[in-house]
């Protein structure tokens, strides 16, 4: 085999063993079953409601300091 050749399989290989690993650590992390696409919608969804509600709180509070500031 030519040096390129062994090096590309070793790549390959090294990559899968990686991807492995990652997926036995996520597997250990989630209690033994990967979380499926349903699952990482809703969680999406509710880390994008709380990011919205946060964003909210924030403008009412600069829109009462700015009262606050310019209230005689």
């Amino acid at each position: 085999m030519k040096k390129e050749e062994i090096q590309k399989r070793k790549s390959i290989f090294n990559k899968q063993v990686i991807m492995q690993f990652n997926q036995n650590i996520l597997e250990s992390l989630s209690g033994g079953k990967l979380p499926d696409e349903q699952e990482n919608m809703r969680i999406a969804n509710k880390l994008g409601l709380l990011i919205v509600i946060f964003l909210l709180f924030q403008f009412c509070v600069v829109v009462a300091l700015v009262f606050k500031t310019f209230a005689v």
